[in-house]
């Protein structure tokens, strides 16, 4: 089989400001890599890809998931965050077995990737055993996702115990720097952890060179940002997610720090907060958007990009006609800049930007072509705007992880869906009888 695909036909969305998109074009893949964008591109032994009526956007990066509750999803559609917290946390996370956190970040990966996400940030708080962090990224390398496992600290371990299951993983798992997954490190921060002790976390994270990721503003009147801002320890290798509740000058600290920010629309709209995108955007930083918990909402980035662009534009003309003009003329954010928030933004979170994040030559071929013949898609008319504002999983036709295809058709490609069903009930079904079914919940 040659190691050539040529994707033709495609009306390409590159989100490269220096190349542009093209209505019909051509991509060639050479291995792992975009080799060519061109209108037409002719190579005879590759193996071909009709993109014709479809759009070849980048794949999707998700800056923030919790993907190990894949198979609990959908129990806190009605929660609060205390309710989540009791629930999810304190409850059904602690009878979990490794085999279960293997199950949910298989499930949870293949989620994201039939719907056109190819990287993620798997942001993983069910790490209470070395065995559950290794369950936890095989999921994700059965699954073929790109992306990072960030393994959660236990903060009742000694840092010569933490730094030990650290080096251990990177040992194991983590030997080459051209592996589709990357280690990370997600802290519990100043909501939760004594300043003393993340300290120290934090420098050992930095001594073994691990990326740092932590949740802040969960909780009002905390000052997580402030606190770790004033004693030196953010900086570009700190991913802070939220950014809810913080006070008006820390997010000046967020921008000076050089931090990324990830934040989850749909989540915090329910249990945190207002999403802070535009409060971001004002200071200079561009965060991503992840879904967080599909204990709550759905596991798609459609869902983030529909909810921050109509957000920030809700909130950009109240503002204008509470300054009294009639008739704004403009919205405050297009759609393709919420989209860049869901794949270059994402990839800066990730720290693969120059990777992936656009359709670039020499970039790796992480890419999603997506139907316009659909009936919620035809006729087409504005390919932008529609895969901000319009598009859903269901008109996800192919996705490729460098280069490598995982859907085609509509069907994901690599592995038994009878099987993977089989294993998601299997292991709710051991979790709900070890705990019991939450509140609301009617498992079918």
């Amino acid at each position: 089989m040659s190691s050539k695909t040529l994707i033709k036909n495609g009306c390409v969305l590159t989100f490269d400001k220096r190349i542009g998109n093209y209505t019909k074009a051509d991509i060639l893949i050479e291995g792992s890599k975009i080799k060519a964008i061109h209108p037409q591109i002719e190579v005879p032994d590759a193996h071909l890809v009709d993109a014709t009526n479809m759009i070849v956007i980048p794949g999707f990066i998700d800056g923030h998931r919790h993907t190990w509750e894949a198979a609990i999803r959908e129990i806190a559609t009605d929660f609060t965050f205390y309710d989540y917290e009791q629930v999810v946390l304190r409850g059904l996370r602690n009878v979990y077995r490794p085999h279960d956190v293997f199950v949910g970040n298989f499930l949870g990966a293949l989620e994201a990737l039939n719907s056109g996400v190819t990287s993620l940030l798997d942001w993983c708080h069910n790490t209470p055993t070395f065995a559950h962090a290794e369950a936890g990224i095989m999921g994700l390398k059965h699954a073929g996702i790109r992306g990072s496992f960030y393994y959660n600290v236990q903060d009742n371990l000694s840092m010569n115990e933490t730094r030990h299951i650290l080096c251990g993983l990177l040992e194991r798992y983590f030997t080459h720097s051209d592996d589709l997954l990357h280690l990370g490190v997600a802290l519990t921060g100043p909501e939760g952890t004594p300043m003393e002790l993340l300290t120290q976390q934090m420098h050992m994270c930095r001594e073994l060179g691990l990326p740092i990721s932590i949740h802040v503003g969960d909780i009002p009147n905390i000052k997580s940002v402030k606190k770790m801002y004033k004693a030196g320890l953010l900086g570009p290798d700190v991913n802070l997610v939220h950014c809810t509740n913080l006070e008006e000058e820390e997010y000046k600290y967020v921008a000076d720090s050089g931090v990324t920010v990830a934040i989850s629309p749909a989540s915090e709209m329910q249990m945190i907060g207002i999403p802070v995108t535009g409060k971001l955007l004002n200071v200079g930083v561009k965060p991503s958007l992840g879904v967080d918990s599909v204990t709550a909402m759905a596991g798609d980035m459609f869902m983030q990009v529909r909810l921050v662009l109509q957000l920030e534009r809700m909130f950009y003309l109240q503002g204008q006609w509470d300054s009294g003009v009639d008739t704004p003329k403009i919205l405050g954010m297009s759609s393709q800049q919420a989209l860049d928030l869901a794949t270059i933004e994402g990839a800066r979170v990730l720290g693969i930007d120059q990777k992936v994040g656009t359709l670039t030559p020499g970039k790796d071929a992480d890419l999603t072509l997506v139907r316009y013949t659909d009936l919620n898609l035809f006729p087409m008319n504005n390919p932008v705007g529609a895969m901000a504002l319009c598009a859903e999983t269901m008109n996800v036709d192919s996705v490729f992880v460098s280069g490598r295809a995982i859907k085609r058709h509509g069907q994901l490609v690599h592995v038994n869906m009878d099987q993977v069903l089989q294993m998601a009930r299997e292991s709710r079904d051991y979790i709900f009888t070890m705990r019991g079914v939450p509140y609301g919940s009617k498992p079918l």
